[in-house]
Order: structure tokens, then C-alpha cells, then sequence
């Protein structure tokens, strides 16, 4: 199969015949024939390395495939195998495996945990999760690199801001208008404070309600075209409980794949059928709909006014003809598009030339745009009411602080009279947009909001920019795995009306300059080389390909998964990683230490790669640079794998320059040491 065309040619037909003891190949076309069946497609349109949610996949028919395979291959399988292994590559591949190992039972690669006989309390530090966790914080606290978060910040956050007592200019900030720390809603804020105190110290419902959130919610409302509006203490709980609240098993919530993770929190809790659609594409979703939208009572779709990582705006207008189509609802949420898009800062509606009645709910948040903290749903009157005498999170929660209130609204009155700051924002947007395509630099999709990605690709790269534009003056944070796909890390700058179109240019051209040399002399990017597929080619080659991924990305989940318990890696020579390292935690930390010794500068190119029933051999070059010394490495690896029931049971990995190699990892060793003493330990 060619690896740049991942489509399956095949005619549209019966479901070839599939018998126990299949092969991959087989088990593959089967599945691209009943998965396009089950979704009314062509066999022609179905990509075997595209996750099956794509398709609309959800897991009722999940169920069913698993179920239909069971019979099939006579075999035992998790109901859950499907999302396990999510694309129709990786699912074949693996039950092809199993079936040439002669597992009798292919199971998820889910842990079952056993009964324990000892006395200990168990202790969250034994999490296999809280453990990645930790070594993720140590691969960044490293020289050169740094850990990009929870810088502490002093002063008002806008286009500058004091970071480490120095003043930086400061792109990590959705003040998208400059109205936090301006005079008038500061004033309201403590005017607030000062006529109802610090905290309303009680639901709404009970004695927490005050004029101030009557205003704001009417404000609001006005603001996006809706007839109501209700203000709740937090924007991601706005949307967790909101859609949790209003939609249940029945009912069916579809969502842009990039949605924010409040709205996948809601609709899990829902209970409500899921189904993504893939990013934009209304075309699908009106496939989608026209297939499922008979099968359940109730339908929303929900989309962004402007998605948080890549800063695209969805079409609005299209969306609003397609739900009446389908008889379904419409929610949009506004935290990133309320003040930044339209003329006057309306939202999306306004730049659409939308009637706000149209869409069903408007949800937005007040800690960006308008200067506060919390979030809101707006729509119909009747529908206000409902949440204001039944929403959970709205309810059971105390009232929003008087300030907090006071401040949104103060920021709208400040906004309307003074529309230049939205004119402003857009001519610094555009101005942005314009140089970094001039630089030659990624920005995606975005188109015209105040977030600007400037995407890198790998996850160290991200994290070094970060670190060498904040000793340059600039602060802008990076966004990786899982926030963005493993090959989508990238710079997320925030656009304000406050930056100055020197600021941009500046800090434009020093992105530009920087990643240029990161890229030639400070590669953290991994090459892997994709082989050629044969008919033949063991189940074993796939294991061992997606175990080079995830160890050149540091995916340590997906590498977890892979490891037998008591596995056992051993290292030649005599640097910090050398010696037998036993078992699955001692493993793992030897990849992350083969990252920080190396201090983020290593260069893998998978080069060759071979496997059998038990084994698997994978030669790969590698290059790196120490930060700050002449210290260069260039060697070439190889790493023969023990395999058995699809996990790694023991590693031998050669080096053959090991003494260049040794010397390499142990100056590098000395250098992360070094910078722990200094910074009084890593986390």
C-alpha cells in the first residue's frame, strides 16, 4: 500500500469473505467494505489511517463491528476495541498479529488490575498517569529549554508584562482589548466591592442575586442578539454543565473535532450519542445529519466562533441553514470571537450579518474580551429560564462576585464607547498575519482573529522557541501534545489592540530568525522514514514502527502501553544511560533521560527497519548538539526488540561510536546536574 495514498482501492460490493486466522490485509479490507456499508460511502472514500470517528463512527456501531469480528474471527474481543485502536490500520494490524501469534483471546490494551493482598495505602505518586506526568516536567526543566509554564507574572497583563522582575513584551495574554487594567472597569470593580463586598455568599436562587447581574445578563444579551442571558462563575463550567443539563441518552450532540474540552465534558456527561465531525467540514456534517438525525429525539451541533488553537472562524451563516435543514440546534461558543470579530466586536454573528435569534445558544466567557472571569449562555427567554431555576452549576453554586460582574460590564459600556479598540485589534491582526507569511512562517488557518498560531511541528522545538524568544525580551507560550496533534506543536501568539505595530515587527522577525537557526543547528524534529507495506509484511513491524513514534515524540502513554511489566532494556557502554534497566518505570525513565542528557537537541532518522514472530530490528541514525560547547554527536543505533503477546519484553540497543557516544551523553548529564544545583533541584 502506498504510504502517501492511504485509501484502500477497492470496488464497492459484498464484504469480502473473512475467516479465522486472517491476515492483516484481509482483516483491512473486510473492514474498510463494512465500515462503508455501515456508513452509506464508497469503499473508495474510506482511508485506512483516518481515525473512524471521522466517518461518524459512534458506539452503538462500534459495538457492533467489534461483535461482528468476534463471530468472524472466533474470538473473544473487548467491546472497546475500536476506540483502542482507532484507525482500520492499526486495528488490523493488531488483530493480525494476534491471530499469527495464536492468541486465543485479543484483548484491549487495557490493564486489568488485579486484587491486591497488601496492607499499603495506595498512593496517587504509584499513578502510572502521575508518573508521566513527572517525567514530562523533567524532559522540560533542562537548560536552554526551561519549563514554558506557570511563569510568574507581575502587573497587569497586556502587550507587555514583568515576568522575572523584567519587562517583556507579551503575546500570551487574550486581554484582546486592552480592558483589564483599564481605569473605568477597574472602578467598577471596586466600586462593587465596596457596595456588596468581596462575595455574594449564596446561590442566586436563595439571597446571592444582586442588580449588578441583572444588568450584565441583559447587557449580554443585547450584545449577541438574544433575548436573555445567564452569567455563571466559571466559562468551562458553563459549558460542562449546560449541555450535561439540557441534553440525555436520547438525544445526539455532533461538535467540530477541535472543539474545546468543556464541550466533549458536557456532552460525555450528557449521556447523549457523541459524534465529531472533521474540522470545518460542513459537507460532512450535513452527510452526517442526513444519516443520524432521524435516530434521536434531539440534535445539537456545536461549534466555535473562533477555535482556540488555530484561530479559524467556522461559517456561521451556512451553519445556521443547516440546522433548520436537520431540525437540530445550534450552539456556538464565543470565548475567543465575543469583542474580537464583527465591526463593533458583536461576535460572530455580527461578522456574518447573522440574526442572533438563529442560533439556539450562545455561550461565551468574560475573562478575555471583556475583562472579568466566568461565562454565559444566551438565547431564547424561555430557555434562560429554564437554566436560571434548574442548571446545576448555576444553582448549586454561589452567585458570581459583585466585581467580577461589575467589571464585565463596565468592560461592554467601555467597548461600544470606544470602537476603535476593535478597529485597532484588526489592523494589528492583519498586519501580523501579513508579516508572518512573509517570514515564511506557518500560521494555518487562521483568518482574521486575535489568535495567530505559529506552528513548529515538534514538541521540543516549541518549547525551546518559547524559551530563546523569552530571553529575547518576547513571552509567548507553546501549545503541544495533547493540546494539538503530536506533529502540530506550535507558537500561540494572542493579538491586542494595546500591541504596537513595532512590537510586531520585532517580534516577527525574531521568530523568524530564531527558528531558522533552531531548525539548522537545535533539531528536535524526528524524520521517520515510512517503509513500503508488502502484502507479507509482519504484524511485528507495525509494533515496533509506532514504538520508534512514540519514543522519538515522547509519547510515554502510548510507549507505557507497549512495555511488558518486568521488561528489561539494555544500554552499552559507559555513560548515565548505560546498564540493564528492569522494568517498565526504570524504562521509561531511560527515555526521558536520553532526552535531557541530550538537552533537547537530539536529530532521529528511522533508517531501516525489519521483524519476525519474536523479534524486531530497527537501525536508526542520530545527531545532536550540546547547547554552549563544541560537543557534537553523530552515531548510528541499533535496537533488536524481544517480542511476545505485542508487548516489548527485553531491548538490546549498539552504538557503534560508543566512546563519542558516552562522552556526548555524559557531558550532557554533568550540564542537567549542573543547572539542578543552580536551580535548587528539578521537580
Amino acid at each position: 500500500m502506498n504510504a502517501q495514498d492511504t485509501s484502500v482501492s477497492a470496488q464497492d460490493g459484498a464484504t469480502p469473505e473473512l475467516r479465522p486466522g486472517g491476515s492483516a490485509q484481509q482483516i483491512e479490507s473486510w473492514l474498510v467494505q463494512r465500515i462503508a456499508t455501515l456508513m452509506q460511502r464508497s469503499a473508495q472514500e474510506i482511508d485506512v489511517k483516518v481515525p473512524l470517528t471521522r466517518y461518524g463512527l459512534d458506539s452503538v456501531e462500534a459495538v457492533t463491528l467489534s461483535g461482528d469480528l468476534e463471530d468472524l474471527l472466533e474470538r473473544r474481543l473487548a467491546s472497546t476495541l475500536v476506540w483502542d485502536y482507532p484507525t482500520i490500520s492499526q486495528l488490523a494490524q493488531h488483530l493480525g498479529q494476534a491471530a499469527a501469534q495464536g492468541s486465543a483471546n485479543v484483548m484491549t490494551n487495557r490493564v486489568r488490575v488485579e486484587p491486591q493482598t497488601t496492607s499499603a495505602a495506595p498512593s496517587f505518586a504509584d499513578d502510572d498517569d502521575v508518573k508521566n506526568n513527572s517525567r514530562r516536567l523533567r524532559l522540560l526543566d533542562v537548560p536552554g529549554v526551561g519549563n514554558p509554564y506557570f511563569r510568574r507574572c507581575e502587573g497587569i497583563n497586556g502587550d507587555r508584562a514583568i515576568i522575572g522582575q523584567r519587562e517583556v513584551v507579551n503575546f500570551a495574554s487574550y486581554n484582546y482589548l486592552g480592558l483589564s487594567g483599564h481605569p473605568d472597569v477597574s472602578a467598577a470593580a471596586k466600586d462593587a466591592i465596596d457596595r456588596y463586598g468581596t462575595s455574594v455568599s449564596a446561590s442566586r436562587l436563595i439571597s446571592g442575586e444582586r442588580p449588578v447581574h441583572v444588568e450584565l445578563e441583559a447587557a449580554l444579551a443585547k450584545l449577541v442578539g438574544a433575548e436573555d442571558a445567564l452569567v455563571y462563575v466559571g466559562g468551562h463550567a458553563t459549558n460542562v454543565t449546560t449541555l450535561g443539563h439540557m441534553f440525555g441518552p436520547q438525544d445526539l450532540i455532533v461538535y467540530d473535532e477541535l472543539i474545546h474540552d468543556s464541550v466533549l465534558g458536557g456532552a460525555e456527561l450528557s449521556g447523549a450519542t457523541r459524534l465529531p465531525f472533521r474540522h470545518q467540514d460542513l459537507a460532512g456534517l450535513d452527510a452526517l445529519l442526513t444519516r443520524r438525525r432521524g435516530d434521536h429525539a434531539n440534535v445539537l451541533i456545536v461549534v466555535e466562533g473562533v477555535y482556540s488553537a488555530d484561530g479559524d472562524v467556522p461559517d456561521l451563516a451556512a451553519l445556521v441553514a443547516l440546522k433548520k435543514r436537520h431540525r437540530a440546534f445550534l450552539m456556538v461558543d464565543e470565548a475567543h470571537s465575543l469583542g474580537v470579530l464583527g465591526k463593533t466586536g458583536r461576535g460572530v454573528g455580527e461578522h456574518f450579518g447573522v440574526d442572533g435569534r438563529d442560533v439556539d445558544l450562545w455561550m461565551g466567557t468574560l475573562s478575555k474580551s471583556l475583562a472579568s472571569c466566568g461565562g454565559y449562555i444566551a438565547g431564547s427567554r424561555k430557555l434562560v429560564e429554564y437554566l436560571r431555576y434548574t442548571s446545576p452549576g448555576f444553582i448549586y453554586s454561589v452567585g458570581m462576585p459583585p466585581s467580577n460582574a461589575a467589571a464585565a460590564l463596565a468592560a461592554i459600556q467601555v467597548m461600544q464607547r470606544e470602537p476603535e479598540r476593535v478597529t485597532r485589534l484588526h489592523e494589528r491582526v492583519k498586519l501580523f498575519l501579513s508579516l508572518a507569511r512573509e517570514y515564511g512562517l506557518d500560521t494555518g488557518t487562521s483568518a482574521g482573529s486575535g489568535v495567530v498560531p505559529v506552528i513548529v511541528g515538534d514538541t521540543l522545538q516549541a518549547i525551546r522557541l518559547s524559551g530563546i524568544l523569552m530571553d529575547q525580551g518576547i513571552n509567548v507560550a507553546p501549545m503541544i501534545y495533547p493540546a494539538v496533534a503530536n506533529d502540530g506543536a506550535r507558537l500561540r501568539f494572542f493579538i491586542s489592540s494595546l500591541h504596537t505595530e513595532e512590537q510586531i515587527r520585532h517580534t516577527l522577525e525574531t521568530v523568524a530568525r530564531e527558528l531558522s537557526r533552531l531548525k539548522r543547528d537545535f533539531s528536535g524534529s524526528f524524520e521517520v522514514m515510512t517503509l513500503k507495506a508488502s502484502p507479507d509484511e509482519h504484524p511485528n513491524m507495525t509494533l515496533a514502527r509506532e514504538g520508534f513514534d512514540g519514543f522519538v515524540t515522547l509519547d510515554l502513554p502510548a510507549l507505557s502501553r507497549q512495555l511488558a511489566p518486568d521488561v528489561v532494556y539494555h544500554f552499552p557502554g559507559r555513560s548515565p544511560l548505560a546498564g540493564a534497566h528492569k522494568g517498565k518505570d526504570a524504562v521509561l525513565d531511560f527515555f526521558v533521560n536520553a532526552f535531557r542528557y541530550t538537552v533537547g537537541t537530539l536529530n532521529v532518522r528511522l533508517k531501516e527497519l525489519l521483524a519476525d514472530a519474536n523479534h524486531a530490528v530497527l537501525y536508526w541514525s542520530n545527531t545532536a548538539h550540546l547547547p554552549g560547547t563544541d560537543l557534537r554527536l553523530s552515531a548510528d543505533i541499533c535496537e533488536v526488540l524481544t517480542l511476545k503477546d505485542g508487548k516489548v519484553v527485553e531491548a538490546h540497543w549498539f552504538v557503534d561510536n560508543q566512546r563519542a557516544f558516552d562522552e556526548f551523553v555524559t557531558q550532557g548529564a554533568r550540564f542537567i546536574e549542573a543547572h539542578e544545583a543552580a536551580v535548587g533541584g528539578t521537580r
